[in-house]
């Protein structure tokens, strides 16, 4: 993926592993031309748990850097108006009093069902003056415990999730009030100041709510050049440089992935460019269920919705289009975990990668025509006419030893993703998947064998076959230094209904042809077994992570999965 350096406030917003491609000096991601448009958004894609116990663990927040949008200091007017001391009415800050709030770091809490609290230490100083009856100045110090409301929704464009900044309060009590006369007659009753500060306690709430809202707010707006094409249809860049709906209000920067992702690269083997510009991003529709859900005791649920962006033409090699869209159902990873025996100690944060979106991405991928490949000399320097020969010994009475040969493989339906149970176990010494995380479904996938004959590329034989390649992830050491190695399942039953659909000159019969690609499938697992090293996940913004089970969730009445659960840990990042 070609990459493009984002602001630090681009990773500020992603949750956990959602923002996997995050370095501190910013996000790397190729800015894609335009929101994912709703028809082709799965809702419900990603779901993400993130557990009371993982709420804490470390350094982790609510949302990870969402206690720095609160600015350190603030100043706000107390409004004039009339105090009576004893008897004597008296002007409070005739011509308004600027008050000096300084905030300390908040901590977050969860209020269900979309909203987070943050509790900031305030301690306020700064001069009252009296005048008329009585002029001097009190000094004015007080400790306080604010409280801001910042509710989660989505805007009404996009339907991207952002939070706004909705209220400030302020607890103002006489005990937390010191007042220090300066210049005013002995035994003056200071009580009625204090009641008139905390009788002005809303325009005080307003005024800190006036001057923290942009600060906090922008840190989720969607800056007017996040997408190549400009704001959003049913918005316009305004002066501040961000994104407004037609009521005034920002649209949000997307929390999540997204970018324009070259797909195949340059690779010869694909019979065309395969790009499409992925987003899994945070949201909901705008009258949907509230996301995130926040519960006092389940901690936090999170849903994303995901997909890759329309395809204007299918592929030439591509001969039908792409099934109706189904929406996930939701996942209670929670009540998923206590049947899964590795989880008893419980989980930091969990992710289900759901079927509908797995499925989606794979039918993308061939609409582009990802499943359409051509493999030939270039690219396997044995294949020519003499390897043919070998396996199809009639091959030899029409072409020439050393001639190029070209295998086409092309599917000629969409192919839709399987989720299994996701187990795996140690026979003779060896990992073996005993039932696979995912299966690949592709029916018919038609594989075609040219040859030149009589000085032209002739197609020799064709056939086609349901195949199912079955998929796992084995979970190597632990911590930081664990990998997921990816595990290819048997493939004695991948391939099934194989026929041989062309066949106009080989003496071959239809089941020696059938039992000669039989044995080639046997081949490929042998060059796979034991060929992936894996890989391990990258921190987060100093968070590592461990994967604790990998396992498919809530289970259908056909016996396969809604979604891949993959459940974790926060550890302590290495030093970099």
């Amino acid at each position: 993926m070609a990459a493009v350096q984002r602001s630090p406030r681009s990773c500020l917003l992603a949750f956990a592993l959602v923002a996997a491609a995050c370095a501190p000096e910013g996000c790397a991601v190729e800015a894609p031309s335009a929101p994912l448009v709703e028809e082709e958004r799965v809702y419900g894609a990603v779901q993400m748990h993130l557990s009371p116990t993982g709420l804490h663990a470390g350094a982790l927040e609510l949302v990870p850097g969402l206690t720095s949008m609160m600015p350190s200091r603030l100043y706000v007017v107390v409004p004039a108006s009339q105090v009576s001391i004893d008897g004597v009415d008296v002007a409070l800050c005739e011509n308004g009093c600027r008050l000096t709030a300084a905030l300390g770091e908040p901590t977050v809490d969860r209020a269900p069902p979309s909203q987070a609290l943050l509790t900031f230490p305030a301690s306020v100083e700064g001069t009252l003056r009296l005048s008329g009856a009585v002029s001097c100045q009190l000094d004015l110090t007080a400790s306080l415990s604010g409280i801001a409301e910042a509710a989660f929704g989505p805007d009404s464009v996009t339907h991207n999730l952002g939070a706004r900044l909705r209220s400030i309060t302020l607890p103002i009590q006489t005990s937390t009030l010191t007042l220090t006369p300066s210049g005013c007659p002995d035994g003056l009753d200071l009580g009625p100041v204090a009641d008139a500060l905390i009788a002005a306690r809303a325009q005080l709430e307003q005024a800190l709510l006036a001057d923290a809202r942009p600060g906090f707010e922008q840190a989720f707006c969607l800056p007017c050049e996040t997408y190549s094409a400009g704001c959003p249809e049913g918005s316009t860049c305004e002066a501040d440089g961000y994104c407004h709906d037609g009521a005034g209000e920002c649209l949000f920067f997307p929390i999540g992935i997204l970018g324009s992702a070259d797909l195949a690269g340059e690779l010869p083997i694909f019979h065309g460019p395969i790009r499409g510009e992925l987003q899994v991003v945070a949201g909901q529709r705008e009258s949907g269920e509230a996301n995130p859900l926040i519960d006092a005791n389940l901690g936090i649920v999170f849903r994303l919705y995901g997909g890759v962006e329309a395809v204007d033409a299918l592929s030439p090699c591509v001969p039908s289009g792409l099934s109706a869209l189904r929406e996930p159902a939701g996942i209670d990873l929670a009540g998923e975990a206590s049947r899964i025996e590795e989880l008893s100690g419980g989980y930091h944060v969990a992710f289900a990668l759901t079927e509908p979106f797995l499925t989606r991405l794979a039918e993308s991928f061939y609409a582009r025509g990802g499943l359409c490949l051509s493999v030939d000399r270039s690219l396997s320097p044995a294949l020519t006419a003499d390897s043919l020969i070998t396996l199809l010994p009639s091959l030899e009475l029409f072409a020439p030893r050393g001639a190029p040969a070209l295998i086409d493989i092309r599917a000629k339906a969409p192919p839709r993703v399987s989720i299994g149970r996701g187990e795996l176990a140690t026979v003779d010494g060896k990992r073996v998947l005993v039932s696979p995380h995912a299966t690949l479904v592709v029916d018919p996938l038609e594989i075609s064998v040219y040859t030149v004959v009589e000085e032209r590329l002739a197609r020799l034989l064709a056939v086609e076959a349901e195949v199912s390649v079955p998929l796992g992830i084995d979970l190597v050491g632990a911590g930081q230094a664990q990998r997921l190695v990816p595990v290819l399942g048997s493939m004695a039953d991948a391939v099934r209904n194989l026929r041989v659909t062309y066949n106009p000159i080989l003496a071959e019969s239809d089941e020696t042809i059938v039992s000669v690609i039989t044995a080639l499938v046997g081949f490929a697992q042998l060059a796979f077994d034991g060929g992936m090293e894996g890989f391990g996940l990258e921190p987060v913004n100093g968070i590592g992570f461990e994967v604790l089970a990998a396992r498919g969730v809530l289970q259908r009445p056909e016996g396969d999965h809604e979604a891949l659960g993959i459940f974790l840990n926060f550890v302590a990042a290495p030093a970099p």
